[in-house]
């Protein structure tokens, strides 16, 4: 393992909020176009085809029933903001009447700025929606058009503040840095619009070059080059600082809310609970199995109607992983990973890991808490590895996850 100098720890950490149950997560493939960074599971939006998603989800409920209360239910894609307010409002009823919610749910749907008009906006708001996820991703018109949105600054600003005239107090800004052409100039004016917007909650994404996609694989052969390592870092410690100053707690490595904003759907994967994955590509992750649905719109609903859900879906046994993934994700939060989160890991593995932290510990990478550890406010652009470093160290003292 390479050294890594360490920093004096000084911040406080608050609890997190409980989520009310296990979360349900919807996925809707549709985009109005394909950004040339995106390699998740979408297609050109087809109004004929939401019918089909909303029928095939109907079947994969009556395939998956369970009598569970759930705690929060996530609108992702794609754009599920495409849909059409009639489409929407069906897709609503048909989880309603299969799936029990805990009173006071969170209710969330990622929307892109173009889509945030009256006749959708009153639409989400009869359904339940509680909280709009708003990909802007920059408030810089030329860093749009190298993206690909079809959005630019203004429309964003308006489109928001349509939003909260319409009700809704509880708003994300989604931002993104580190992709080409981005520097801590344009970063930091993009930061500057979306807090005076004055959002619940502001989420920071670092620019990931993904195989096969337009802007990645030109990233990989050289055509167009990001920022490197530590100029990513400086762009992290960047929207750290600012929104830390402008009252936003750093919960999780990418995200700030306000006080009691943090959103408790992704709470439940950062602490490796329960969720039900519904949709295209959909990820499920219940009693230590991950189950991942097939990625294709048609093929996905041709395996429910031949009745092959969720039988034909991967699945992945991650409980042997318990450990691993419990500081993978929970080390993404403020307030630490807990060993309670990885509950199917046995007792000697568990006390494996907890001496392994503790040396790390000691080097200041790392810093205890009631029933785990987290990484020091100084340390957190370097949270992936210090997260392997702890595994290392677990192995050297003679931790192997085995299956």
């Amino acid at each position: 393992m390479a050294p890594l100098p360490a920093h004096p720890d000084g911040d406080q950490v608050a609890a997190l909020p409980e989520p009310l149950g296990p979360g349900v997560y919807v996925h809707v493939p549709f985009c109005h176009v394909r950004c040339p960074y995106c390699d998740f599971a979408v297609r050109p939006y087809d109004p004929a085809e939401a019918p089909v998603l909303v029928r095939a989800i109907a079947r994969e409920l009556a395939l998956r029933a369970s009598t569970a209360t759930w705690g929060s239910l996530y609108f992702g894609g794609g754009t599920p903001s495409r849909l059409s307010p009639e489409d929407f409002v069906a897709l609503c009823a048909v989880l309603d009447r299969a799936l029990t919610f805990a009173p006071g749910h969170e209710r969330s749907l990622e929307a892109n700025p173009e889509d945030l008009v009256e006749d959708k906006l009153e639409a989400w708001r009869a359904a339940g929606v509680t909280r709009l996820s708003v990909g802007v991703q920059s408030f810089d018109d030329s860093e749009l058009s190298r993206l690909g949105r079809v959005h630019d600054a203004r429309a964003a600003e308006t489109g928001i503040a349509q939003a909260r005239a319409a009700g809704f107090e509880d708003v994300s800004v989604d931002l993104m840095y580190a992709f080409p052409g981005n520097d801590e100039e344009h970063f930091e004016r993009s930061l500057a619009r979306a807090v005076a917007l004055g959002p619940a909650h502001v989420s920071a994404y670092a620019y990931t070059a993904e195989s096969g996609t337009k802007m990645g694989d030109a990233v990989r052969k050289g055509a167009l080059a990001r920022p490197d390592e530590d100029k990513e870092a400086a762009l992290f410690e960047l929207a750290q600082a600012t929104l830390i100053a402008a009252g936003y707690r750093h919960y999780e490595i990418s995200n700030f809310a306000r006080p009691g904003r943090e959103t408790r759907h992704h709470l439940q994967y950062w602490r490796r609970g329960d969720y039900l994955g519904l949709g295209p590509s959909a990820v499920s992750f219940l009693e230590g199995r991950r189950v991942r649905a097939p990625r294709g719109l048609l093929e996905w609903a041709r395996a429910l109607e031949d009745g092959d859900a969720p039988r034909g879906w991967v699945v992945d046994d991650a409980r042997p992983h318990a450990l691993f993934e419990a500081a993978f994700l929970g080390l993404r939060l403020d307030a630490g990973m807990r060993f309670a989160d990885a509950r199917d890991a046995s007792a000697p593995d568990v006390a494996l890991w907890r001496a392994a932290g503790g040396r790390l510990e000691e080097e200041g990478f790392l810093a205890s808490t009631a029933d785990g550890f987290r990484v020091p406010r100084a340390e957190r652009a370097r949270t992936d590895a210090i997260v392997l470093r702890w595994r290392d160290a677990a192995e050297a003292l003679g931790y192997t996850a085995t299956s």
